[in-house]
């Protein structure tokens, strides 16, 4: 979609609150925002939302001034709507026709609709969103998307385990723009490793204190 802008008149785009280049063509999904500067106050003109073949962010499709509905179909079974929005709710593939009454040209939505969000199950935290070890989860599609932060930073990671102590905002989302937001803390544990390398310190302490013992009792006094 390209935005027209009349000589003489100052314009705003944001997606998804994101400031974007008024010369470009929007093709990017997301909730766009034009903005016109009048005497130095910002005032909405109007607003559209550029989705993919399947999404989870419409829920209701209304139609612009001079626009009406003329037929419905959701997975191939006509549904009652109204002249100017369609309920999306439920789930499932749209094929929505419009038209304009001034010109009387007819438009078409064609879309999946998804509301259910990643089905990702996360085991060893706590209900209190605390870890005492290792961190994993399943479920994942191939699909979905993962991004793990750690300490509020984006962390990088190999496989489905988190291992190191930290503050994890784990977020996944699917095609259909659905997300899942997970935090929790991995407190310091020792690990298998780690319990060995104390077994090591332990030995060699108590063989220190034991070597310490035999040369008291067995020093000579000069």
């Amino acid at each position: 979609m390209r935005v027209s802008i009349p000589d003489g008149y100052s314009i705003l785009v944001y997606c998804d609150g994101v400031l974007q280049d008024t010369s470009l063509e929007y093709r990017s999904k997301g909730g766009y925002s034009v903005i016109a500067i009048v005497n130095d106050d910002q005032v909405e003109v109007f607003t559209f939302q550029i989705v993919g073949s399947k999404t989870g962010a419409v829920s209701m499709y209304k139609m612009p001034s001079y626009f009406r509905v003329d037929s419905v179909y959701l997975n191939g079974e006509e549904q009652a709507h109204t002249r100017t929005e369609v309920e999306m709710e439920k789930e499932g593939y749209y094929e929505i026709t419009y038209r304009c009454e001034r010109t009387d040209i007819r438009y078409s939505l064609n879309v999946t609709v998804d509301h259910t969000p990643p089905q990702v199950v996360f085991e060893g935290i706590d209900d209190d969103g605390k870890a005492r070890g290792p961190v994993s989860w399943t479920g994942l599609d191939e699909s979905d998307v993962l991004r793990v932060y750690r300490d509020g930073g984006e962390f990088l990671h190999e496989g489905n385990r988190l291992t190191q102590s930290g503050r994890y905002e784990v977020i996944v989302t699917d095609e259909a723009g659905n997300t899942v937001d997970r935090q929790f803390t991995i407190l310091i544990y020792l690990d298998k490793n780690g319990f060995i390398f104390v077994g090591i310190i332990a030995l060699v302490i108590g063989g220190l204190v034991g070597y310490l013992i035999w040369h008291r009792k067995n020093m000579k006094v000069r």
